[in-house]
């Protein structure tokens, strides 16, 4: 069988390995055998053009015949000559093949019958090892179900006996185990009582000096905490009515420094006499339900003053006066808004000859602030004449001011104030 393959693999090997097989049905020879005529006819039509007698342009016509003259006798005579050569390589490749593939057939061929003969005979074996392995196995069978018999009767006897001399040993052991745990039951009967007694005594006692214990405890602690709930109950009381009387001081402050419009409007409204301690320019609504434990979840706490109210927005004066306001192009109607309210409070709220208004409105060409020239109507300096615009004109007005601050301080204050 070795040699039967070998054989083959040797055969398949050859037959794959022709090489004129290769050449023969490659599309390189058939080009070759298209494409080479056609060069060498090229080149016979070239020559043909250029050795045939006569000069250009006359024999033009003479020249071109005779090179496709050329050109059409070498190129059909090369392509059929190679044409025929390709043929004829491929008729000695395909007979050389046969030859190869009925060698190899006919191995092939041996090999199959060799190998119906080996199945033939393998099979024939298996049967016959096969009935040996089941008389085998018979004999094996009976030989161990005779031993196991005889061994599952030795084990038994032996169990039998052993469970005797266990039942007979536990019995005697169970009657003296029984008498030893009577006598001491009867000695734990007469010992342990009287002891238990006394131990319950004794926890009762402890019980009642621990409880007595914890009551001094826990009343203790409710005299302190007591304590200390009356203490933070005073403690709240004291700052939330101290927090009421300023926020009402500060309202009454600015009430009177500063009425409502309407009453200004009136003619019977007193003028101011002395310059107030503050500046109003709007109100805050203050909740102390937005600060963290500013009202108490016991309602008894809150009862010491108002839990929301509407306070005065102030601005220190005359120190700490000055005001940035700080907005978008959005905002910029309500920034004028809140400058003309505080310049109307100073003009209100401050003794008549105490205070002059600078206005730069570079910005809104000192349209927001128009209405303040009525003010030019009764006294210029009350407005400094008009509302600055111009660069040039603010900076002439800036330095006008600063020069008055320097007149005040070196010639009237001095080193005095």
């Amino acid at each position: 069988m070795e040699q039967l393959r070998a054989a083959v693999a040797e055969g398949l090997k050859k037959l794959l390995g022709l090489k004129s097989v290769a050449s023969a049905f490659s599309r390189g020879m058939q080009s070759a055998a298209i494409v080479m005529p056609l060069f060498f006819a090229i080149l016979a039509g070239a020559a043909a053009f250029f050795l045939t007698p006569g000069a250009l342009p006359e024999a033009a016509t003479t020249k071109a015949i005779a090179a496709g003259g050329a050109f059409a006798g070498v190129a059909s005579i090369g392509i059929g000559l190679g044409l025929w050569l390709v043929a004829r390589m491929r008729r000695a490749a395909r007979a050389e093949a046969e030859a190869v593939r009925g060698e190899l057939a006919a191995a092939i061929q041996r090999g199959q019958e060799c190998l119906a003969a080996c199945g033939r005979y393998v099979k024939a074996r298996h049967k016959a090892q096969l009935a040996k392995l089941d008389e085998t196995f018979a004999q094996e069978t009976a030989e161990r179900r005779r031993t196991s018999e005889a061994a599952i009767k030795a084990a038994a006897d032996k169990r039998d006996k052993q469970f005797a001399e266990v039942a007979s040993r536990h019995a005697a052991a169970i009657e003296a185990i029984q008498k030893k745990l009577d006598a001491a039951l009867a000695a734990a009967d007469a010992k342990y009582p009287p002891r238990i007694d006394a131990i319950a005594a004794a926890l009762a006692a402890e019980e009642a000096r621990r409880s007595g214990e914890r009551d001094a405890r826990l009343e203790s602690a409710e005299a302190r905490r007591t304590s200390r709930w009356a203490e933070m109950t005073e403690a709240w009381r004291t700052a939330r009515s101290g927090v009421a009387d300023v926020c009402a001081r500060a309202a009454a402050i600015d009430a009177a420094a500063f009425p409502a419009w309407d009453d200004l409007a009136g003619e019977e409204c007193a003028l101011p006499a002395v310059s107030p301690p503050t500046l109003r320019f709007g109100h805050v609504d203050v909740s102390l339900e937005k600060l963290p434990g500013g009202v108490s979840r016991r309602p008894e706490l809150n009862a010491f003053g108002p839990t929301s109210w509407t306070e005065p927005a102030l601005v220190r004066f005359p120190v700490e006066a000055s005001l940035l306001i700080k907005t978008d192009a959005e905002q910029k109607e309500i920034s004028s808004a809140l400058m003309q309210a505080l310049m109307l409070r100073i003009a209100s709220g401050i003794p008549a000859g105490q205070s002059r208004f600078t206005i730069i409105d570079p910005a809104g060409l000192g349209k927001q602030f128009a209405g303040f020239m009525h003010l030019a109507d009764y006294d210029e300096l009350l407005v400094t004449s008009r509302i600055w615009t111009e660069p040039p004109q603010i900076d002439q007005c800036l330095g006008d001011i600063t020069e008055q601050i320097e007149v005040v301080i070196q010639k009237y204050l001095r080193n005095e104030y």
